[in-house]
């Protein structure tokens, strides 16, 4: 690991460690403010932008970001990549909200859930002026985690002054919305003008936004195929349990993502380097830095795990109040975080970067089928917790089917000691 990379990684924990204090702390005044019910319905919000972003993303955060990373040196070959798929983010932006204007119609009443879907949709605009690949293309996601903080800070603050009752509700999510479009027109100046990538409609071509589309499909498949075991399980929360058990888990889901959101700067400071690595076959090497990896994130989800055993129920209440009782449900994620860790590392740093990502739509859908047999008879007998354990068990098989692929991904490359050792 380099003086940059090393750098790059305290930069982005420094802040993330802020950037993991301050939701806490937003989301602690309003479990105070709105109840678990108000929680429920953040929650849906928060479930419905963040599905709609993953769209109108279609892949590029790891697919563009790729391209950019092999082309650093090439700057007419930049500006051609961000003009092309920040238009194709636009259209796709665009008929999607095409797509829920025509069911509004269709459905002709705008209720409380609806008008929230609404927001959601509209709020999405966010995933096309926040270039989040460029950052990742370029090894500068320190730069974006510091405009993700002071995005988060303003966003506390006129929560806390301007979120007074549960009548508030709406206040608390347009806040959330205008805050990340905050940040998006922050991390936009910074591309123009410190990264110097031009905006130019010139290089604007139709054989350009197809390839970008194709290479992004496969990213784009493979996040439609997780979807029954991933951002899809609040709202069967919702559905099958109602706003306060959505509240409940919502909760849960926060405190576990201090964890999760702890192995985003490892896997984003060396996803350039990997794909370097990949391009060059420097295999050995690519193996070498995904074990460290891996135990840097075991140690973490083991130390969570002795955490949450000896001092959840404690912290939880006093943070939250008493009718928060999550440390079951906190478990069970900790234990699901770890598995996912796990599979990050699999495809994140060495599946896409040796250009195997086409696989990923297929390993998917197998986790698609696996949730889909489970998860309704488990919801039904065990309300949350059957809902966690079915996506547990889902995480496993497909981190397995992961480790099975590369071990026969590299022994067909000849290079039995390395396919040996995954």
């Amino acid at each position: 690991m380099n003086i940059s990379q090393k750098k790059e990684i305290f930069s982005l924990y420094t802040i993330q460690v802020a950037n993991m204090i301050l939701p806490l702390l937003a989301f602690t005044y309003i479990a105070n403010i709105l109840g678990v019910a108000g929680l429920g319905k953040i929650a849906f919000y928060q479930t419905i932008n963040t599905l709609c972003c993953f769209v109108v993303d279609f892949g590029f955060t790891m697919s563009a970001a790729r391209s950019l990373s092999l082309n650093l040196n090439n700057k007419s070959e930049i500006d051609t990549i961000y003009v092309n798929v920040q238009f194709c983010k636009f259209f796709i932006w665009v008929g999607l909200n095409l797509i829920f204007l025509i069911y509004f119609l269709i459905q002709g009443n705008l209720n409380p859930d609806l008008y929230i879907c609404l927001v959601a949709f509209l709020a999405s605009i966010t995933s096309v002026i926040t270039p989040t690949w460029v950052f990742q293309g370029f090894t500068k996601n320190s730069i974006l985690a510091i405009y993700s903080l002071i995005g988060r800070v303003l966003a506390v603050t006129a929560t806390i002054l301007i979120v007074k009752s549960k009548s508030d509700l709406m206040l608390a999510i347009y806040i959330q919305a205008f805050f990340g479009a905050i940040i998006g027109i922050l991390c936009a100046i910074y591309v123009r003008n410190t990264l110097k990538i031009k905006f130019e409609i010139s290089r604007l071509t139709l054989n350009k936004m197809k390839e970008l589309y194709y290479e992004g499909y496969h990213n784009f498949m493979a996040f439609i195929f997780t979807l029954g075991h991933t951002y899809i399980n609040p709202l069967l929360v919702k559905f099958f349990l109602g706003d306060v058990a959505l509240g409940l888990y919502s909760t849960a889901e926060k405190v576990v993502s201090v964890l999760k959101q702890a192995f985003y700067p490892i896997s984003q400071a060396f996803y350039a380097k990997m794909c370097i690595l990949a391009s060059d076959f420097k295999y050995s090497e690519l193996i070498k830095s995904s074990k460290k990896i891996g135990i840097f994130f075991s140690s973490l989800c083991i130390i969570a795990l002795i955490l949450n055993f000896s001092i959840g129920d404690l912290v939880y209440s006093k943070i939250f109040g008493s009718e928060f009782q999550i440390s079951g449900l906190v478990t069970l994620m900790i234990f699901t975080q770890w598995i996912i860790s796990i599979a990050i590392i699999l495809v994140n740093l060495i599946i896409v970067p040796i250009g195997k990502s086409y696989i990923l739509k297929r390993v998917y859908s197998v986790g698609i089928l696996v949730q889909a047999i489970l998860v309704i008879p488990l919801i039904s007998l065990f309300a949350i917790k059957g809902l966690l354990v079915s996506v547990l068990i889902t995480e496993i098989v497909l981190t397995l089917i992961f480790a099975f692929y590369l071990k026969s991904f590299f022994k067909s490359k000849n290079n039995k000691s390395i396919g040996g050792s995954i």
